[in-house]
């Protein structure tokens, strides 16, 4: 590494996520700490009087594999995340201190080529304009709403899967009773609410 490099890494200021792991830390939560190192922070700015910006509520971004957790955090966790926030946003003149924390899925995790579903199409209609979907939903997924509007497409892609691949001849059924068509019922639901075309 030569000098300019390392000036450069001397002269960088750590992102408010960095500095909220560092933050935990130091509060003996190495456990909180880890779980956010991946996210990213924003801050929910409200124009307020003579063009002062109130802060009001902290976004964490993370990626898919810690925001689940994230949203299972019990309160005084999330509180002591809240907590560590305001100490490095502290209010200013004509601010509010915080007072949300809101924990956001990263859509650009869920784009990434290690997310990819299949390589190629599967050679069945349904079930790529499906996967489709699904890509589609990864991409601007933002909130737990748009999480469960994926997840639906998602179980419609294994029922469109199940009944492309379903041969009546091979597959009879092992108790007598030959099976509904409730895929048919829950698909029609999922286009009414938009997580299925």
């Amino acid at each position: 590494m030569d000098t300019d490099d390392a000036r450069k890494e001397e002269q960088r200021v750590p992102t408010i996520a960095e500095q909220l792991s560092e933050l935990l830390r130091r509060r003996n939560r190495p456990d909180l700490a880890g779980l956010l190192a991946k996210t990213h922070v924003e801050f929910d700015l409200v124009p307020g009087p003579y063009e002062v910006h109130v802060v009001r509520t902290a976004y964490v971004h993370a990626p898919l594999e810690t925001y689940e957790r994230l949203q299972r955090l019990p309160r005084h966790d999330s509180q002591m995340v809240l907590e560590c926030l305001s100490e490095l946003q502290p209010p200013k003149s004509g601010r509010l201190p915080l007072s949300g924390l809101d924990y956001r899925l990263d859509p650009g995790s869920l784009a990434s080529p290690g997310h990819r579903l299949f390589a190629e199409s599967t050679g069945w209609a349904r079930v790529d304009e499906g996967v489709a979907r699904i890509q589609q939903l990864a991409r601007s997924a933002s909130g737990w709403l748009d999480c469960t509007s994926l997840g639906n497409a998602c179980l419609h892609v294994l029922i469109s899967l199940a009944e492309t691949v379903h041969d009546p001849r091979l597959h009879p059924p092992t108790d007598g009773v030959e099976p509904s068509s409730w895929g048919h019922i829950s698909r029609r639901r999922a286009r009414q609410r938009g997580c299925w075309r």
